[in-house]
């Protein structure tokens, strides 16, 4: 280690500058998009049980409890834990590619991976910190794997596996260890050693790990599946693999090489002549891997662990994105790997050692840049979808998500303009209609307000905020019994709100049943001891039973 350190501690200091330049001015952006779900509204957040309760992926919610008693609900120590692990990943790529080749190559691909704008959103979105957290893990046991095939230490073969046990209690995408380990052999061991003893066995307790977690996974789909369903009111449409794979493979080339449209949901429309050009993209990025095998095995090595890599996030279920940029975290290493190769033989073309060097100094300084202004819309809930909207104009979540904005701000007519594009991008979802409707009612126009409450319930009879609402704007509007049978409803939805046995005891006043009035009101105060409009109440309707 002391050795290592006198070697290569300058690269090192280097590649953790470049990473702390770029993410450090960003620590305290708050919790956006679904942090707010998984972090300030989780109540399992702080409770160690959760971890005991599911002991095969404890690694992430462990995690983030020792986060939590540190310093709470704060946004600082939760992307501290993303940034911390970014960096220790970068620092892994340089060890690797230092195994297999050069100091030069390994400097180079370890700088793009460190500021390269496209993995923002897996550093940054805190809810993502799962992709740095896996891959670090991931990347230390392939490193030691490589480390003890070649120097015969067992410590660092139980260590190998060890990290992967862990790697794999984060995310089953950490499951392409087992076929880089054979990229590993495939790429640069000699084919007569491939039936040694000592590498069969050694696949035996990563394949055990792999075959465990993955029966897990699989035996999950379903229950994601409803997941899918009910939550989000999205559809289950299985992806065309002739689709999907081209599109994703030819998307995240393409962010690599230019990444101007970087967005949480990409939601590009493709039409015929753009997928036939993505598809013979594809064929060439194939024929590239063949000819690499043949001609430069390194080059060879990082084409196939981008496909590896990427491969377990082509899910054609259609239970996730069809490509994502946090998807690409780990993939994108071995692209920056190849990159470094391409870059480090265009370089031989120049003689002058400084041109290079300042050359290489441009490229990292725009995709820095490119990277601090990413970082800059992930700053606040607000700046965040602001921006998304106008990079993924067919995404129903991100019209949706600027349509409460507007809704927060009381710019009520700019909301129903956005949620309309998302009840059109989405008819399906229901919550939509109930916003839209509130937003009307805001406005005072009921009628409108009705017809969207209406579709809401239609749409998912649990939302009980709506047939609350259906139930007031039948009573404003004298439908007295009506107001009662949708104030039932909401009540058996949820009969735990206050409010509604209030609007229920009004009901009952209004159709002069002292009695039930009373009962509702009593019912209330029971639930909420100080609420002075159900003490108020239940006194009238005492009064005048």
């Amino acid at each position: 280690m002391k050795e290592f350190i006198r070697k290569h501690g300058i690269s090192m200091v280097f590649l953790l500058t470049l990473v702390l330049a770029v993410y450090l001015p960003f620590i305290n952006n708050t919790f956006v998009a679904d942090d707010d779900l998984g972090i300030v509204l989780n109540k399992d957040l702080g409770n160690i049980r959760v971890v005991w309760q599911h002991p095969l992926f404890a690694t992430k919610p462990l995690l983030d409890f020792f986060i939590f008693k540190l310093g709470g609900i704060q946004p600082f120590f939760f992307r501290f834990s993303s940034i911390f692990f970014h960096v220790g990943t970068t620092v892994l790529i340089y060890i690797l590619i230092l195994l297999l080749s050069s100091e030069l190559l390994a400097l180079v691909a370890a700088s793009l991976f460190a500021v390269h704008p496209v993995l923002t959103e897996a550093v940054t979105w805190i809810s993502a910190g799962g992709y740095p957290l896996y891959s670090f893990f991931l990347l230390l046991s392939l490193v030691v794997y490589i480390v003890w095939f070649r120097r015969q230490k067992r410590a660092a073969f139980v260590l190998s596996v060890v990290c992967f046990l862990l790697s794999a209690s984060i995310s089953e995408k950490a499951l392409v260890l087992v076929p880089l380990v054979g990229l590993y052999h495939f790429a640069f061991t000699p084919p007569k050693q491939w039936r040694r003893k000592k590498i069969l066995m050694s696949f035996l307790p990563f394949f055990g790990i792999a075959l465990a977690y993955g029966s897990i996974v699989i035996a999950g789909i379903q229950g994601r599946a409803n997941a899918f369903t009910t939550d989000f009111y999205q559809k289950v449409t299985a992806y065309n693999p002739f689709f999907q794979i081209p599109v994703a493979i030819t998307y995240y080339l393409q962010l690599v090489v230019w990444p101007a449209i970087l967005t949480l949901y990409h939601s590009e429309v493709i039409g015929v002549p753009e997928y036939i050009v993505r598809v013979v993209m594809t064929l060439v990025f194939f024929t590239i891997l063949a000819i690499a095998y043949k001609k430069n095995r390194l080059l060879f090595f990082g084409l196939g662990f981008f496909l590896i890599a990427i491969s377990v996030t082509l899910n054609p279920l259609g239970l996730s994105s069809l490509f994502a940029e946090r998807y690409m975290y780990l993939g994108s290493i071995g692209l920056f790997f190849a990159a470094a190769i391409v870059l480090e033989k265009i370089g031989r073309w120049l003689k002058n050692g400084l041109i290079k060097a300042v050359a290489f100094g441009v490229i990292l300084l725009l995709l820095s840049l490119r990277t601090y202004v990413r970082n800059n819309d992930w700053k606040t809930h607000e700046s965040f979808w602001l921006a998304e909207v106008k990079n993924s104009p067919y995404s129903f979540q991100t019209h949706y998500n600027v349509g409460t904005i507007y809704m927060r701000q009381a710019k009520y007519k700019e909301a129903i303009l956005e949620l309309e594009k998302t009840a059109t991008l989405a008819p399906n979802y229901a919550d939509v209609y109930q916003d839209l409707a509130a937003n009307y009612h805001s406005l005072h126009q009921l009628r409108q307000a009705l017809t969207m409450y209406l579709q809401a319930v239609k749409l998912n009879p649990k939302l009980w905020k709506s047939l609350q609402n259906i139930g007031g704007i039948y009573y404003q509007a004298g439908k007295v019994e009506l107001a009662k049978d949708y104030t039932l409803k909401a009540i058996a939805v949820n009969p735990k709100a206050p409010e509604l046995y209030i609007n229920l005891g009004v009901i009952y006043l209004r159709l002069n049943e002292k009695k039930s009035a009373q009962d509702a009101f009593q019912r209330a105060v029971l639930l909420a001891p100080d609420n002075q409009i159900a003490q108020q109440g239940l006194k009238r309707a005492k009064e005048e039973h």
